[in-house]
């Protein structure tokens, strides 16, 4: 579905991402994991067209990606980013409906905003609220509920359980996996590395800049290299 083949992104002077190689198959979740400034966000960023590799390819469905957000979006690409970057003056309401821009506002808009609902309750009660007056949990729901009114194939993922209580997070992850469960494919990556592992279906450990590690999201957890400095299990500890 997509792959990431040998990718090099530069900021300035410094290389954000050193020949990074990465797959999605359809109907997968696919994790990413790695401390801070491995690379994890750049490779997101790169992938919806905000930044410009200077050396490798993307390739979506077998068309080349080009490095132009509006043409990778309306491709059915959606990225529910850090930090969520709503409209926070903006309703519930106008937050969703710009999630669905490009598409053709008929019956189907409503219908998917009825899915949104479904998975986060919250949300219809709040329709008319600011969004910067709510909670950042609900934010949080608010962010992947604005990506899904686009109706992707793919929907990536960056940190989603940023500076949420564990109760949410949990919330988070449950509704990652119900949003696969129901059709729509998944790239996380998360600093969570038990719950990102746990719940992948393939998984890859970055650090700077480069794939360290990759395998089935088992496998991956497994690994004394990863329980040690993700987990902080050492070797022979269960």
């Amino acid at each position: 579905m997509l792959t990431v083949d040998s990718l090099s992104v530069f900021y300035g002077r410094i290389r954000a991402l050193d020949g990074v190689s990465v797959s999605v198959n359809e109907g997968e979740i696919v994790s990413i994991i790695g401390p801070n400034g491995a690379g994890k966000s750049t490779l997101l960023w790169t992938i919806m067209g905000v930044n410009k590799p200077s050396g490798g390819s993307l390739w979506w469905k077998g068309e080349r990606l080009l490095p132009v957000p509006s043409w990778v979006a309306a491709r059915g690409i959606s990225m529910v980013p850090e930090r969520r970057r709503l409209f926070d003056n903006l309703t519930v309401r106008e937050n969703l409906l710009i999630g669905a821009y490009l598409r053709k506002w008929d019956a189907s808009v409503k219908k998917d905003m009825e899915t949104v609902f479904r998975l986060f309750p919250i949300l219809r009660e709040r329709l008319g609220q600011y969004a910067g007056t709510l909670s950042g949990g609900e934010q949080q729901m608010l962010a992947i509920g604005r990506a899904m009114m686009g109706r992707p194939a793919l929907l990536l993922f960056d940190e989603p359980s940023l500076g949420l209580a564990p109760a949410l997070a949990s919330e988070v992850f449950r509704a990652i996996q119900r949003i696969r469960e129901e059709g729509t494919t998944c790239l996380l990556a998360e600093q969570n590395a038990y719950k990102a592992l746990e719940m992948a279906d393939r998984a890859y450990v970055m650090n700077v800049g480069r794939v360290a590690i990759q395998g089935s999201g088992k496998e991956v957890l497994a690994n004394p290299e990863v329980r040690a400095a993700y987990l902080g299990i050492k070797a022979g500890a269960s």
